[in-house]
């Protein structure tokens, strides 16, 4: 895995010479967010205008529809420095094609969204409880181990949007899935990472969000980055998985291949040692019918001399 150092310089070196595209993409981000944010807020002055129900629920839809949009727009913003990280061809429309995987795309934010929202309003209870039926200091207890718990469960869900692009074949639970996989071991890593540009996030605040211009992009790139690393580490991870099995199951079989190649050489060789040994019993029987016949010559000849 490389260093954050390392992610970092090559982030810089991606960016080189498409500070202005990371710019320009980012500006275009905000001002649809911004300008979506004030829809809402007309929608409500409209609303309020025929009744203060009318007013609220106007708000209400308007409100979902720019979370939506939102979170498709976010999705596309990732993905176009995904691309740019690649060296592939991305532009300022990158922002608006997850809207071809809408359903997916909005599906895996609001299952992520209601997981955090349930872990919260968890917490929250039992610190509830805590705080009221046992001792406060308990509830502060348990609020900060809340806080832990919610970063744990959101940095399990940190990959996701990259996923969305880079696999459009799995579906939203497998996606996610996938996310927490990749994940696995590497959270406090990528907590120790994102932890590290909290200086940036600070000139960011004190310049009222104009420093974002140049640092989101950045960051992005960075994250990018990271994903690209976790992949090639799973890959590499299953790559030498599935040789151990290779190597296992070849090891399994050679003692099967030894039985095997033995058995046809022990049933060639037992027909030739007991065709040897015939053919040795053989000459030894000539040899002794052959003297028995020269010993009876000798006693014929020699009776025929007395």
């Amino acid at each position: 895995m490389l260093t954050r150092k390392e992610l970092k310089q090559n982030a810089k070196e991606q960016l080189r010479g498409k500070r202005a595209f990371g710019v320009l993409i980012t500006l275009v981000l905000f001002a649809i967010s911004w300008g979506a944010a004030l829809i809402v807020m007309g929608c409500w002055g409209i609303g309020n205008a025929f009744s203060e129900g009318a007013g609220i629920a106007a708000m209400v839809v308007a409100y979902v529809l720019w979370i939506i949009l939102v979170c498709i727009i976010s999705t596309g913003y990732s993905w176009a420095f995904l691309k740019l990280r690649r060296g592939e061809k991305t532009g300022v429309g990158e922002l608006f094609h997850p809207f071809r995987r809408f359903g997916k795309v909005l599906g895996a934010n609001v299952l992520m969204f209601l997981v955090v929202l349930v872990v919260y309003f968890i917490s929250v209870a039992v610190a509830a409880v805590l705080a009221t039926f046992i001792h406060p200091v308990l509830a502060v207890i348990a609020g900060i181990a809340a806080a832990v718990l919610l970063c744990y469960v959101a940095l399990g869900f940190a990959v996701v949007p990259y996923l969305l692009l880079d696999q459009p074949e799995l579906g939203v639970f497998a996606c996610i899935k996938r996310s927490r996989e990749l994940m696995k071991g590497h959270k406090w890593e990528l907590f120790v990472l994102c932890l590290s540009f909290i200086g940036w996030y600070l000139l960011v605040t004190l310049t009222c969000g104009i420093l974002s211009l140049w640092i989101a992009p950045y960051v992005n790139v960075v994250m990018a980055n990271y994903y690209d690393e976790l992949v090639r580490l799973s890959s590499r991870e299953k790559s030498e998985l599935e040789t151990e099995k290779v190597e296992t199951v070849e090891e399994i079989k050679e003692p099967e291949i030894v039985e095997a190649e033995v058995a046809p050489v022990t049933e060639q060789v037992m027909p030739e040692i007991e065709e040897t040994e015939k053919t040795e019993e053989t000459e030894e029987t000539e040899q002794e019918t052959l003297q028995e016949e020269a010993t009876e010559e000798q006693e014929w000849v020699d009776e025929s001399e007395e």
